[in-house]
C-alpha cells in the first residue's frame, strides 16, 4: 500500500486534538470558542481525510461519536473488579450505625450526590477509551462502547497516558428530557416516564446513531486502577483527578461535602433534597463514602456491598388524591392519550391537578377509575403520574373500568389506527379543533417558523373563536382581529403582525420542519433541503427513490412522502404557497454543463489540482460527489497513492478514470 503523506497524517492529527478541544470546551466546560459552523468545516474535513485515508481513523477520532454500524445484539464482557451495589440507607438513625461500624478507622468522609441513571465503566488503555460496559451482575456486564462514544461529554482520550477506568452514570438532563418528550408527544409517540428510563433505553439501542439521539450526559464518580500514583489517594482527590482529566463528575452536579460528623451529614442531605427541583439531572439520594483509599480497603467488602460507603435514598414523595374525571387529550397527529383529573394535591412543591395515564394499555393495567383514591408522584420530578389505586379505598359502587373512546372527545370523528401496526389510537379527522391548536403551535415553534409573541392561549382563543380555521389563516389575521383577543392591545396586535409578516420568507428546512408531519423532525427537513433545489422534486419522489437516500428508512420515507401524496399535507402547502410564502432555497452550484448528469463520482489520492477544483468541474458538468464506494457509485476518479477505494471500486466493477480522463470527458 503506498505511504500516506506526512502533511495528512499531520493534519489529520491536528483536527483530531482541534476538535475533540472545541467538544470539551463546548460540552463540559461550557465555554465554547468557535461556532457551529466553523466547528462543522472542521469536521467534514476530518471526515473527509479519514475517507480517504482509512488507516488514519482511530478509536479517539471525534468522528467515532457516530456513524458506527448497528449491531444485531451486546457482546458481554467480564471484568476483572466487580462493580458493587452500595448498600442502602433511609433514615438518620441507618446512618449513624453505619459511622459506628467504620469509626476503627477514625475516618475522613466525603459525600456525593447519587444520580438516577445508569451505571457505566469505561475502560482506558494509554489515555484512550477502547471499551464501555453496563454494570450487568456486577462482574459480567454487556458491551455498549459504539453507544457510549455518542456521548459528548465523555473524552475520546485524555492526557493520563496509562490504563484505568472510569466509573460513573449516564443520565438524561432534565431539560432534555422535558423538550424530547414534547417532541414525542407531538408526533403521537408515548412519552417517556421517566429520566432515567430514556437514558437506559438510550445506551441498549442497537443502533448508536439512536443513542446520539438521546442528548445523554455521563458524570464520572470513580477511577480505578492508579491504586498508590500520588495525589491519587483518596476520592475527593480522584474527582479531582477525573476533572483535570476532561471528565465532568458528580461534583458537577452538586457541590461534594466532607463533614465531621453526624450532624454535618443530616445538614447536607437536608440542603441537597432542597436543591433537587434546582439540578440539571435527577438524584435519588447521597452516597456517604470513607474518603481514604487506605482506609476502604482496611473496612473491605461484605459478599454484596462495600462496607465503606453507605447509599442514602431520598423517599420519592407520594401523595394520594381522588380521580374526580378521566379525559382523553388528543395531539397534533390525532393521538388520544387518557389523563387522570385529580382533587388537587400539592406534589414535590408543585400543585397537581393532572396526571398522566400514559395510554390504553398502562390504564387498563392499573385499572384506574373515576371515584378511586390514588398515589401520585411526578415521574422524575417532572411528569405527574398515578403509580397505583389503593384498592382498598375503592367505593362499592365505583365506575366501571374506563373504556376508551370509540370516537373523538373534540370533535366526534371517528377513532382508530393510521395504519397496520399503530398501537395508538387516533382521532382520523384532520379538521379535529384539537390537532389545530397542537398544529398551530407547532408551526409558530421556535424550531419552525418562530413566530415571538404568537403564545400557546392566543393560539388556543384564536382557534376556538374561529378566527384561524387552518395553519395557514396566520398569514391573513389583521390588527383588528388581534386587538379583540384577551391581553392584546393595539401595539401588541401590530407587533405581532409585524412577526408574522417576518416570516412570509421561510427557509427550505423550517417550512418542511412547520408541516408538522410525524417523523419529519428537524434533522430530516435539514437533510431534504441541504440535498433538493425544491419542493416540487420531494413531491416527485417515489417511496423507493426516498429509500435509496443515505439515512432514509421506511417510517421516514413514509412521511416525507405524504408532502406530495396525503390530501391534507397537499392542501396545507397549497394554502401556505397561496398566501404568499416564499420559501428560501439553499444555494446550491448551479451546472454549466451536462456530459456528466446524473453520474455519481468519488475522488481519491493525490491530483494535479487541488480536490475542490475537481469536485467543481464535475459539478459544472451536472456530476454529483459521494465520499464512499457503493454499487451505486459510476466513476472512481484517482490519483497518485489512491489506496483501498481503488481497490474496492475495482472489486464492483466500477469505473476507475485518471484525472486527464475526466477532463475529456466535459
Amino acid at each position: 500500500m503506498p505511504e500516506t503523506p506526512i502533511t495528512i497524517i499531520k493534519r489529520a492529527a491536528t483536527l483530531r486534538e482541534s476538535l475533540n478541544r472545541h467538544n470539551h470546551l463546548y460540552f463540559v466546560m461550557d465555554k465554547p470558542e468557535i461556532g457551529d459552523l466553523e466547528f462543522d468545516e472542521l469536521f467534514a474535513e476530518l471526515v473527509q481525510i479519514e475517507k480517504d485515508y482509512p488507516e488514519l481513523k482511530t478509536t479517539d477520532s471525534p468522528t467515532q461519536r457516530i456513524g458506527s454500524t448497528p449491531s444485531d445484539k451486546f457482546e458481554k464482557i467480564t471484568r476483572a473488579t466487580k462493580m458493587y451495589s452500595i448498600d442502602k440507607a433511609f433514615t438518620e438513625e441507618e446512618i449513624k450505625r453505619w459511622m459506628d461500624r467504620v469509626e476503627k478507622v477514625n475516618p475522613e468522609y466525603v459525600l456525593d450526590v447519587k444520580l438516577d441513571g445508569l451505571a457505566i465503566e469505561l475502560s482506558y488503555e494509554n489515555g484512550v477509551l477502547v471499551n464501555a460496559a453496563t454494570r450487568g451482575d456486577g462482574l459480567i456486564g454487556e458491551i455498549v462502547t459504539n453507544q457510549i462514544r455518542t456521548i459528548k461529554n465523555i473524552p475520546l482520550t485524555t492526557n493520563l497516558k496509562v490504563n484505568f477506568q472510569v466509573r460513573g452514570e449516564v443520565v438524561m438532563p432534565k431539560a432534555v428530557f422535558k423538550r424530547q418528550n414534547e417532541i414525542r408527544e407531538a408526533n403521537g409517540e408515548e412519552p417517556w416516564a421517566n429520566p432515567r428510563n430514556a437514558a437506559a433505553g438510550g445506551v441498549r439501542q442497537l443502533d448508536p446513531k439512536k443513542t446520539a439521539e438521546r442528548q445523554l450526559r455521563f458524570f464520572a464518580y470513580s477511577i480505578h486502577g492508579l491504586e498508590g500514583m500520588p495525589g491519587v489517594e483518596s476520592q475527593s482527590e480522584a474527582m479531582f483527578t477525573l476533572a483535570e482529566i476532561g471528565f465532568q463528575t458528580t461534583a458537577d452536579v452538586a457541590r461534594q461535602y466532607s463533614p465531621t460528623n453526624l450532624k454535618g451529614i443530616v445538614g447536607y442531605l437536608k440542603d441537597i433534597e432542597d436543591q433537587r427541583d434546582a439540578l440539571v439531572c435527577e438524584i435519588d439520594g447521597v452516597v456517604l463514602k470513607v474518603d481514604d483509599f487506605k482506609d476502604q480497603v482496611v473496612l473491605g467488602f461484605s459478599s454484596n456491598y462495600p462496607k465503606w460507603a453507605l447509599a442514602y435514598k431520598f423517599a420519592a414523595e407520594q401523595v394520594t388524591t381522588t380521580v374526580q374525571g378521566i379525559d382523553i387529550q388528543v395531539s397534533r397527529t390525532g393521538a388520544l392519550t387518557p389523563v387522570a383529573r385529580l382533587e388537587p394535591v400539592s406534589v414535590g412543591g408543585v400543585v397537581v391537578s393532572n396526571a398522566t395515564l400514559h395510554n390504553r394499555q398502562e390504564l387498563t393495567r392499573k385499572d384506574v377509575r373515576i371515584g378511586d383514591t390514588v398515589v401520585v408522584q411526578r415521574a422524575g420530578d417532572v411528569i405527574p403520574e398515578v403509580v397505583r389505586v389503593v384498592m382498598e379505598e375503592r367505593l362499592s359502587f365505583a365506575t366501571k373500568a374506563f373504556v376508551m373512546p370509540d370516537e373523538c372527545p373534540v370533535c366526534g370523528g371517528e377513532v382508530g389506527r393510521n395504519k397496520d401496526g399503530d398501537a395508538v389510537l387516533r382521532c382520523l379527522n384532520f379538521n379535529c379543533i384539537a390537532q389545530l391548536k397542537a398544529r398551530l403551535k407547532h408551526f409558530v415553534s421556535r424550531d419552525a417558523y418562530d413566530i415571538v409573541g404568537f403564545g400557546v392561549k392566543l393560539a388556543d382563543q384564536l382557534v376556538e373563536e374561529k378566527v384561524i380555521t387552518s395553519v395557514g389563516g396566520i398569514f391573513h389575521l389583521t390588527t383588528e382581529q388581534l386587538e379583540k383577543m384577551d391581553r392584546m392591545g393595539q401595539k401588541s396586535a401590530e407587533k405581532l403582525i409585524a412577526a408574522i409578516d417576518n416570516r412570509r420568507k421561510i427557509p427550505f428546512d423550517r417550512f418542511l420542519y412547520g408541516l408538522g408531519i410525524p417523523n419529519l423532525g428537524k434533522s430530516v427537513s435539514k437533510f431534504l433541503a441541504d440535498n433538493f433545489n425544491s419542493l416540487e422534486e420531494i413531491e416527485n419522489l417515489t417511496i423507493e427513490q426516498l429509500e435509496a437516500l443515505e439515512g432514509i428508512g421506511p417510517e421516514i420515507a413514509q412521511a416525507i412522502n405524504t408532502i406530495g401524496n396525503d390530501p391534507n399535507v397537499v392542501n396545507l402547502v397549497d394554502e401556505l404557497l397561496y398566501s404568499g410564502i416564499e420559501i428560501i432555497y439553499l444555494e446550491k452550484a448551479v451546472p454549466t454543463g451536462e456530459a456528466l448528469a446524473n453520474k455519481k463520482f468519488v475522488i481519491t489520492g493525490s491530483m494535479s489540482e487541488p480536490r475542490a477544483a475537481i469536485k467543481k468541474l464535475i459539478e459544472d458538468n451536472g456530476g454529483k460527489i459521494s465520499g464512499s464506494i457503493s454499487k451505486k457509485t459510476d466513476f472512481l476518479v484517482y490519483g497518485e497513492k489512491a489506496g483501498i477505494k481503488k481497490a474496492k471500486a475495482e472489486s464492483l466493477g466500477i469505473a476507475c478514470i485518471t484525472e486527464a480522463q475526466l477532463k475529456k470527458m466535459c
